[in-house]
């Protein structure tokens, strides 16, 4: 179908048993195939054999996928090298999702090196929108193990992914075992000069909350979607149709058009 189809622009396979080998027919079809820009594979067997084969998609530079959803696939940090490998030569996805991936800051360093100027890669990934590195819920239930960041990975996600990533609007980090330290560095980040981060979801299993993170974060993530419009807007208007259109613009984001060709109750946005 996918060699031949012309119109195609979402499909969903989530939790159909693709495992290595479906995924490697859709991989070999996707060669063929410019039209399909959704692809969602999660909960699906995937391991380190498809990781390689998603890796030399991206790299090929042939890819037209915009989205590209692998939640609750067991990768690892091998795995997460692999899928690096290709997103360091992708320009064209917006939407990224790897939550439940089993990784660890090692994992997460090689992502952080493919989408920002590194030695992977001269210049920071221009459309990448969205990054879902968080949790999905059903882990447990498809004996699936969660990701693990940490503080280290707090700390890249400081130091090097937001400083250096300004397409990033959208970031899930939930359920990482990252301590308050850990969100506090992502706020001193925030605080530097990182104007373009408009959303992230950070809780924390067995985390305390700390009032004043919460309250940091809520008005650094208001003032940057208050700049989204502004820029939007050339500056025009005044302060209030600025909110506004950034927060049209996060919600565009955050639910794209083509989500409502699958969203329900029994399925999630990722």
């Amino acid at each position: 179908m996918l060699r031949v189809n012309t119109a195609l622009e979402t499909l969903d396979i989530a939790n159909c048993g693709v495992l290595d080998q479906g995924a490697a027919y859709i991989f070999d079809a996707l060669k063929h195939n410019r039209s399909l820009k959704h692809l969602y594979l999660n909960a699906s067997g995937l391991t380190v054999r498809t990781a390689k084969l998603i890796g030399d998609h991206l790299a090929s530079g042939d890819s037209a996928l915009e989205a590209l959803h692998l939640n609750c696939n067991p990768f690892g940090d091998e795995g997460m090298q692999e899928l690096a490998r290709g997103l360091a030569k992708d320009t064209k996805l917006k939407r990224l999702a790897l939550t439940s991936a089993s990784m660890s800051a090692t994992g997460l360093d090689a992502l952080v090196d493919a989408l920002v100027p590194s030695n992977a890669r001269t210049a920071a990934h221009p459309a990448l929108q969205h990054l879902n590195i968080g949790f999905m819920k059903g882990t447990y239930v498809f004996n699936g193990l969660s990701n693990y960041i940490r503080d280290a990975g707090a700390r890249a996600i400081a130091t090097r992914l937001l400083p250096n990533l300004p397409a990033l609007r959208i970031l899930d980090i939930c359920h990482n075992g990252i301590s308050l330290e850990g969100l506090a560095a992502i706020v001193a980040a925030l605080e530097d000069g990182c104007t373009s981060l408009c959303s992230m979801l950070h809780q924390q299993f067995g985390q305390p909350t700390s009032v004043a993170i919460e309250a940091r974060l809520k008005s650094l993530m208001h003032n940057n979607v208050v700049a989204w419009g502004k820029q939007q807007l050339n500056g025009a208007g005044d302060m209030m149709e600025w909110e506004k259109e950034g927060l049209k613009l996060l919600r565009a984001a955050e639910t794209p058009e083509y989500i409502k060709d699958i969203l329900s109750v029994y399925r999630t946005k990722d």
